[in-house]
């Protein structure tokens, strides 16, 4: 467990991957400061294909992963992936995965808050903006 946080952490995804299809159970762990899953890590590091991979090979296993997952300050994958810019990301999220984009954070505020000014009209309109 302490390899998989610590490789979560540092974006190392060929660790990740190979851990994952050790003990596909890990992807449900969070991170014990942050309140981080595997796809908070995956969504602030802008990943997309990682991200994509990851719930392709979950789904694989019958694992079920939560999109809608809450760090311990109140952000979800999505947030993340909005407050660092990360517009893949964004796009595999909802499009694929079906994330939640109302959800509110901590903060009280909605994803779409977080969006920075040269953000794609696209992302705006997924993040009902």
């Amino acid at each position: 467990e302490h390899a998989w946080l610590v490789a979560m952490s540092a974006g190392c995804w060929a660790q990740v991957r190979g851990l994952f299809l050790e003990e596909p159970e890990l992807a449900l762990q969070r991170d014990f400061i942050s309140g981080f899953t595997v796809l908070h890590w995956l969504a602030k590091h802008g990943d997309g294909p990682g991200l994509q991979e990851l719930a392709a090979a979950a789904r694989r296993v019958g694992l079920a992963l939560d999109v809608d997952a809450r760090s311990g300050c109140g952000y979800t994958p999505l947030h993340l992936a909005a407050i660092h810019g990360h517009q893949l990301v964004i796009k595999v999220l909802v499009l694929q995965l079906g994330c939640q984009v109302q959800v509110r954070d901590g903060s009280g505020r909605q994803p779409w808050e977080y969006l920075g000014s040269s953000t794609s009209g696209e992302i705006w309109q997924l993040l009902e903006a």
